[in-house]
């Protein structure tokens, strides 16, 4: 799933939560993770072992950094945001705890 770079409303968020869980799903459950990977060399096996995990670190990355900037401290996602002015506008929108509907 591709998610935007910056979580931008509350339903975004629990949208980026059920991702992590899934992830988190198949690399804990062996069925899942069987289905995925079934008939694949061991090399490619540790590859898509290595993607889920990193996929995971990022998409809760993003959450944090939102979860963050909704408690007043928006620097984790001004550091996601980069030089992006439209990405810096939503971090100071949201570090003023302005709602997007």
């Amino acid at each position: 799933m591709s998610s935007p770079v910056l979580i931008s409303t509350d339903r975004q968020a629990r949208d980026l939560e059920a991702e992590i869980e899934r992830v988190s799903q198949a690399l804990s459950s062996e069925q899942t993770l069987k289905s995925i990977i079934d008939g694949l060399p061991e090399l490619a096996i540790e590859g898509v072992r290595r993607s889920l995990t990193t996929e995971k670190r990022e998409l809760s990355k993003k959450l944090e950094a939102y979860r963050q900037v909704q408690d007043g401290n928006p620097e984790p996602m001004k550091e996601l945001a980069g030089a992006d002015l439209g990405d810096l506008l939503i971090v100071a929108r949201l570090a003023q705890n302005w709602k997007q509907k």
